[in-house]
C-alpha cells in the first residue's frame, strides 16, 4: 500500500512537473507569439511611415510639376499675348503704309488731272484763237 501511495505520490509529482512545464512553456509560446506581433505590429508601422513619406514626396514632386506647368502655361501666354501685340502692331503699320501709299497715288492722280485739265485748257484756248484768227479772216 505504501509502495503504491508513493508511486501514485511520483506520478502525481510528475503530472504535476509536466502541466507546470506546459504551462511555462504555454507562457513562453505566448510571449514570442506577442514579441513576433510586436515585431510585425512594428514593421508595418514602419512600412506604412516609409509610404506616408513616399507619398508624401510624390505629392511635393506634384505640386512642383504642377507649378512648373503653370509658370511655363504662364511663359507662353505672355509669349503669345505679345506676339499677337507685335501682329497688332504691324498690322496698324501696314496700314499706315497702304493708307500713305494711296494718299500718294490720289495726289499723283489729281496732279495728273490737274495737269490734265490745264492742257485741255491751253487746247481750248489754242482752239479758241485759231477759231478767231479764222473768223478774222
Amino acid at each position: 500500500l505504501r509502495a503504491r501511495q508513493e508511486k501514485t505520490r511520483q506520478l502525481e509529482k510528475r503530472d504535476e512537473h509536466a502541466a507546470r512545464l506546459r504551462r511555462e512553456q504555454a507562457q513562453e509560446h505566448e510571449i514570442e507569439l506577442s514579441v513576433k506581433d510586436a515585431a510585425l505590429a512594428a514593421k508595418e508601422d514602419q512600412r506604412l511611415r516609409g509610404r506616408q513619406e513616399h507619398d508624401t514626396e510624390l505629392a511635393a514632386k506634384d505640386a512642383e510639376l504642377l507649378r512648373a506647368r503653370q509658370e511655363k502655361t504662364r511663359q507662353l501666354e505672355k509669349r503669345d499675348e505679345h506676339a499677337a501685340r507685335l501682329r497688332r502692331e504691324q498690322a496698324q503699320e501696314h496700314e499706315i503704309e497702304l493708307s500713305v501709299k494711296d494718299a500718294a497715288l490720289a495726289a499723283k492722280e489729281d496732279q495728273r488731272l490737274r495737269g490734265r485739265q490745264e492742257h485741255d485748257t491751253e487746247l481750248a484756248a489754242k482752239d479758241a484763237e485759231l477759231l478767231r484768227a479764222r473768223q478774222e479772216k
